[in-house]
């Protein structure tokens, strides 16, 4: 964890009263401690300047920070996360890859309190979390501040691969995969003779259907009677 009065390594502010900066880790040996609830082991409080003693004061406006993790190789299906902040004054926003999630409040005190962030707002790659924090006016020392805990889970994509193709019914057969976490297009050859060439010139799209991620399998019925041989694959619609 960043030790007191560094620049935090998690974090930054990407737009505020002072600009875009790098915030600090709060000195936590004079104010505004003990008004804030307490540094721990999990999460400290960051804010724009590292000290405030002598009642020092952050501008009146609204602080905006950023932090981003990466779900590449993740099902972004699966992702999830939940977590707890407190601020000095106020959050106002909260927002997921530029969606707004409706979150805000003025606390009474500084202690954490509950948030998380809906599915169905990740991306494949770099996502960004937003936290609009803002500075009321005061008749004192007037810091800024800001603390948050994050737990989240994603498990990872699964390599595409297809398990079984069964002939059932003397006459249909059944091509089985794993899911791949993207939508698939079953396609066929126009015979053996395109063995050599697996291009996407060489198959054609099987009643042009699209499987969504939740199915793991298709039934070709009536794929052996009065068909060539021919070779399967499946594929994404990219």
């Amino acid at each position: 964890m960043t030790a007191d009065g560094a620049n935090d390594q998690h974090y930054s502010i990407i737009a505020g009263v002072d600009g875009a900066i790098s915030p600090f880790v709060t000195e936590s040996g004079s104010y505004p401690f003990p008004y804030g609830s307490q540094d721990t082991a999990t999460s400290k409080w960051i804010s724009p300047q590292a000290m405030y003693a002598g009642f020092l004061q952050d501008p009146v406006g609204i602080y905006t920070y950023r932090t981003t993790f990466d779900l590449t190789s993740f099902d972004i299906t699966t992702a999830s996360i939940s977590g707890q902040l407190a601020v000095d004054n106020a959050i106002t926003a909260v927002r997921i890859n530029g969606f707004d999630i409706g979150y805000s409040y003025i606390p009474s005190t500084f202690n954490l309190h509950t948030f998380s962030l809906p599915n169905g707002h990740y991306i494949s790659g770099v996502n960004a979390i937003e936290f609009d924090v803002t500075n009321y006016v005061a008749n004192g020392g007037n810091p800024s501040g800001f603390r948050v805990e994050l737990n989240g889970t994603a498990s990872p994509v699964t390599a595409f691969q297809i398990t079984s193709i069964v002939l059932t019914n003397a006459k249909d057969l059944l091509i089985t995969w794993n899911t791949s976490g993207t939508n698939n297009i079953v396609q066929v050859s126009a015979g053996m003779g395109a063995k050599g060439s697996f291009s996407t010139n060489g198959f054609t799209d099987l009643t042009n259907i699209v499987v969504t991620t939740t199915t793991t399998n298709f039934w070709d019925v009536g794929a052996t009677t009065n068909r060539p041989a021919r070779y399967y694959r499946i594929r994404s619609p990219q």
